[in-house]
């Protein structure tokens, strides 16, 4: 799996997934946030995150979403792979934020080391909490 930076050439891509899982419109370029990641497999998109600012002692992981024709392997292992990409660069002692929507990805988180703080909001997080 290979994580890249997300390019204003992904928007459509990523937005008609999000349409297809959410049935509603996706966040409007210009509200996104200037850091995403795109997982590919064999040079097929399979997953997107977005996060805002990772330069500062928290940030926040955001609208994640997968190809929909991927399968689920590809699907978790793609969303998974960026998740552990971006903990790579956090600042020491930082925290990262999340908000899954779903059981499979709170599992993914889980998985990559997030701790559920507030089981209402499904507010997870990970690092020096």
């Amino acid at each position: 799996m290979n994580v890249r930076e997300y390019i204003d050439e992904d928007y459509e891509t990523v937005a008609e997934w999000w349409q297809q899982y959410h049935g509603t419109d996706f966040m409007p370029p210009q509200y996104l946030p200037h850091l995403g990641y795109i997982a590919e497999c064999d040079g097929k998109m399979t997953a997107a995150l977005f996060i805002y600012d990772p330069q500062v002692p928290i940030c926040m992981l955001n609208f994640p979403v997968c190809n929909p024709s991927a399968g689920v392997k590809s699907k978790r292992k793609g969303l998974e792979s960026i998740v552990r990409h971006v903990q790579g660069f956090i600042v020491q002692g930082g925290i990262v934020a999340a908000f899954p929507y779903s059981r499979g990805l709170t599992k993914i988180f889980k998985d990559c080391g997030f701790k559920m703080v507030n089981e209402y909001n499904k507010e997870m997080v990970w690092g020096a909490y």
